[in-house]
């Protein structure tokens, strides 16, 4: 739901204040026009500026296809760093656990959207540490992991599997706190993770010897197809 349709439609509690993040700067009028557009009771505020672990600057790899730009890995370790890159640009940054904890107050009602293009499994932990994610009750992210180097991948799974138990168990209780994750197919599915198949087989010792991977694998997936 837009925030233009969660105003004029009286969407849940009211009224609503949206906050906007967006460093690049071809977005920034649209941003402007569509956040002063809002009718009361909604506010709104635009950042330009990545959310991100700290105040100042980064690098921002800018593609070709500007819907997939994002944070530059501080290591370069993305998975080829995408062959749509343009250029790579420096933006203005927020240390947004800081905003977090200095813009809200613990009785509003938070919904969190995180889509940051990979960039999510840098910024997690950070956000998890410093308890930015205590006072959010509805938290939707969407998780790209094609774009994590292989050798990282196995990480970046654990913490995709173990963000929601996280939350739970090291935030004070909140009444109607949800974790709501996107695994766009393209984006994960048939990704491979480096590691996994080896513990697998530790915890679950290994699989018949006439059975091979290829066909583990499809009786993995229609296993989970009859569950679904």
């Amino acid at each position: 739901m837009t925030a233009s349709r969660a105003c004029s439609s009286g969407f849940g509690r009211a009224p609503w204040h949206f906050i906007l993040f967006e460093p690049q700067a071809k977005f920034a009028s649209i941003l402007t026009r569509i956040t002063s557009n809002l009718s009361p009771p909604c506010t709104s505020d635009f950042h330009q500026a990545a959310a991100w672990k700290h105040d100042g600057q980064l690098q921002f790899v800018q593609s070709r296809n500007s819907q997939s730009s994002y944070v530059r890995p501080s290591k370069d370790d993305s998975a080829g760093i995408r062959k749509r890159i343009n250029h790579f640009i420096t933006v203005q940054s927020v240390d947004i656990s800081k905003f977090i904890h200095q813009a809200l107050h613990p009785t509003d009602f938070v919904f969190l959207k995180m889509d940051i293009e990979g960039a999510e499994y840098d910024l997690l932990p950070s956000l998890i540490a410093s308890g930015a994610l205590c006072p959010v009750d509805y938290f939707l992210i969407e998780w790209h992991l094609q774009v994590v180097n292989e050798t990282k991948r196995l990480e970046a799974v654990g913490l995709r599997l173990a963000l929601a138990h996280i939350v739970e168990r090291s935030c004070p209780p909140r009444a109607q706190r949800r974790v709501f994750e996107h695994d766009e197919l393209h984006n994960n599915r048939h990704q491979y993770v480096r590691g996994l198949w080896s513990r697998a087989i530790f915890h679950n010792d290994a699989p018949p010897r006439n059975i091979t991977r290829g066909k583990l694998a499809r009786l993995t997936d229609l296993v989970l197809a009859q569950r679904g």
